[in-house]
Parts: structure tokens; C-alpha cells; sequence
């Protein structure tokens, strides 16, 4: 009995088949593209980045992101528009452009630009580390390409005040000097 070219023993063919597969595979991967761009060579970048790397909590902070724009352009002008996304432990946290009136700002051509934000207190019960990711966008004629990434932690540490220590330790001895007192007069009243 003759089964054909592809029979169920040919390992030629289910090799085939499994590079056929293996390439539908890619082919999906390569259609479902991001909505955003990613360009591999980069037309604006960060070139430097001010944080502080603990914070007490409480405490505002001021983050200052210097970038450079190499060759983004927009209808022939020398300046683009640019925004930031802010990400903390993988959540968006603000969106410049859509969290914001002013949603873009510009940077020409050739040149760089610093942007300051203070940032809000940092609300913590314990001591904790938060991930940070900072985006920037080149809005390009209502297509925005992302065009770099700036990646750091910061710790938020804990401050207790001394004088509330003093305060318990105070109290703890107050009460071992009552419990001494209380214990004498007992055993005073004992011996009666």
C-alpha cells in the first residue's frame, strides 16, 4: 500500500511542514507592528539625566531631562515637537501629551533643550524602590516615534524623627518605675 509523497514516516516532509509553520510564525510577529515607531537609528536622544536617587518621604523632587536633537524636523522647519511619558513600576504615569495643555515643546534642529519637572511628594509606610522609565516622543506630523528611553530607581527612604524614640523610651520607663512602685506597695501592704 503506497501512501504518497507525504506520508506519515517521512521526516522530510514534517520538517517542511514545521519551517512552514515556523515562518507563518514570523510573518504574524512582523505584521502586528506597534502603533507607535521605533526607529533604529535615533534622530533625538537623552544626553543627560538629574534625579535624586533617594528621597526621603514627603519630599518633592525635581527631575531634569536634557535632550538632543540631532535631525527631527517638521513641514521643512528646523525645530520638531517632542514629549515625555513617564512610566513608574510599569504604569503610566503621565503622559505629556495627553496629560497636559501644552502636550508637545520644541527643540530645534542640531541643538538641545533641558526640561525641569517637580515632582510630586512620594508617599510611602516603609522603606521602598520605585522603577522608572522615561519616554521620548517625536510628534512627526501626528505620527509619534519613539526615540529613546531613560531607565533609573529611586529609593524612598523613611525618616522617623528622634524625639518620637525618646518619646516611647520615655514611657517604657515610666512604666517599669510604676510597675516597681505598685509592686513596693503591694508587697508593703502584703507584710501589714
Amino acid at each position: 500500500m503506497k501512501t504518497g509523497k507525504c506520508g506519515p514516516l517521512n521526516a522530510r516532509c514534517i520538517k517542511f511542514l514545521f519551517l512552514l509553520a515556523f515562518l507563518g510564525f514570523l510573518i504574524v510577529l512582523s505584521v502586528a507592528a506597534p502603533a507607535v515607531s521605533e526607529t533604529g537609528e535615533r534622530n533625538a536622544s537623552f544626553t543627560g539625566v538629574t534625579y535624586s536617587p533617594k528621597i526621603l518621604v514627603n519630599t518633592k523632587d525635581t527631575w531634569s531631562f536634557t535632550i538632543y536633537n540631532a535631525n527631527c524636523t517638521q513641514d521643512g522647519q528646523s525645530g520638531a515637537r517632542f514629549f515625555l511619558v513617564f512610566y513608574e513600576d510599569n504604569e503610566q504615569w503621565l503622559n505629556e501629551y495627553n496629560d497636559t495643555q501644552y502636550r508637545t515643546w520644541s527643540c530645534n534642529e542640531s541643538s538641545s533643550v533641558t526640561h525641569k519637572y517637580n515632582i510630586r511628594e512620594w508617599q510611602a509606610v516603609r522603606p521602598t524602590s520605585h522603577d522608572l522609565r522615561v519616554e521620548l516622543y517625536w510628534d512627526n506630523n501626528g505620527t509619534m516615534r519613539l526615540e529613546d528611553t531613560a531607565s533609573f530607581t529611586i529609593d524612598v527612604v523613611v525618616h522617623i524623627a528622634l524625639q518620637h524614640i525618646f518619646a516611647t523610651g520615655y514611657f517604657a520607663a515610666y512604666l517599669i518605675i510604676c510597675f516597681v512602685l505598685f509592686s513596693y506597695i503591694y508587697i508593703l501592704g502584703l507584710s501589714d
